[in-house]
C-alpha cells in the first residue's frame, strides 16, 4: 500500500484537479461585473424620465421602516411609469439586475398584489417591452423568467439574470390593474450591471479529466517504485 505521505500528496492533487471540473460545471462562479447603472434615490431623479420623454409619478419618499429615502409613486400606471433616461448595453447580452423592494399595504390595498412591476424597454419612447419582475401575471409582456415580487411588508432583496441583444431602458411602475392603491410600493437601490462571463479561461472538461488520470497514474507508478525500494533494503 501507498504510505501516509503519498495518500495524502495522491488526495490534495485529486481535489485541486475536481475543483476545477466544479469551476467549468458552473460557469456563474466564473464571471465578472460591470454596473452599467445605479440609483439610491438620495437625492433627486435625475436619472429617469417618464413615458415617451415627459411627466412621471415617481416621487422620492422617507423609507417607511428605515432612515433613508426610497422611490414610491403618486399615481397608478401601466406600460411603465418611470424609465431611466439613459439606455444600457451589455456586450455579452446577459444583465443582472438587482434591487430591493417593498410592498407595504395602504387602506384600501389587497395584500399579495400591491402592484410594484419591473422591466425594460429597446426603444427611446414608448412602453416597457418586457416585464421581468411583479406582484401579479396579468401581461402578455412577461419575461420566461419573471420572478413573482413578494409583498412581505419587509424589505426584500431581489436579483435577476437576463439576457438580449438589444440596448435597454429600465422601467418601474404602480400598476394600475393591480389589487393595490398608488403610494404602497417601494424601490430602492436598483443595481444594472452587465455579466462577462470568464469561464474559457478554464481548461475543457475532457482536458481536466486527461491531466486527473495522468497524474493518478504517475503517482500510482511512483507508489510502485518505493514500495519495490522498501523491499529492497
Amino acid at each position: 500500500m501507498l504510505n501516509h505521505k503519498f495518500q495524502k500528496f495522491l488526495v490534495a492533487t485529486t481535489g485541486a484537479v475536481l475543483s476545477l471540473v466544479v469551476i467549468q460545471n458552473n460557469p456563474a462562479k466564473a464571471a465578472s461585473f460591470t454596473t452599467l447603472f445605479f440609483e439610491d434615490f438620495e437625492s433627486n431623479l435625475s436619472q429617469w424620465t417618464g413615458k415617451n420623454n415627459t411627466t412621471h409619478s415617481g416621487v422620492i419618499v422617507n423609507d417607511p421602516l428605515g432612515n433613508d429615502k426610497a422611490l414610491s409613486f403618486n399615481s397608478r400606471q401601466s406600460g411603465g411609469d418611470i424609465f431611466t433616461l439613459n439606455s444600457f448595453s451589455s456586450p455579452s447580452q446577459i444583465y443582472r439586475l438587482s434591487f430591493d423592494y417593498l410592498g407595504l399595504p395602504k387602506p384600501g390595498s389587497w395584500l399579495n398584489d400591491l402592484g410594484g412591476f419591473v422591466g425594460y424597454r429597446t426603444t427611446l419612447s414608448g412602453d416597457a417591452d418586457l416585464w421581468l419582475a411583479g406582484t401579479s401575471r396579468y401581461s402578455i409582456k412577461l419575461a420566461s423568467n419573471f420572478f413573482d415580487l413578494p409583498d412581505t411588508g419587509k424589505w426584500e432583496p431581489i436579483s435577476i439574470t437576463f439576457t438580449t441583444n438589444k440596448s435597454i431602458q429600465l422601467t418601474l411602475e404602480d400598476y394600475s390593474y393591480s389589487w393595490g392603491v398608488f403610494g404602497d410600493v417601494y424601490f430602492d437601490n436598483i443595481r444594472l450591471e452587465a455579466v462577462v462571463p470568464t469561464s474559457k479561461s478554464v481548461p475543457e472538461s475532457s482536458s481536466i479529466f486527461g491531466l486527473l488520470t495522468a497524474m493518478i497514474f504517475s503517482v500510482a507508478l511512483l507508489g510502485q517504485k518505493k514500495l519495490s525500494s522498501s523491499k529492497s533494503t
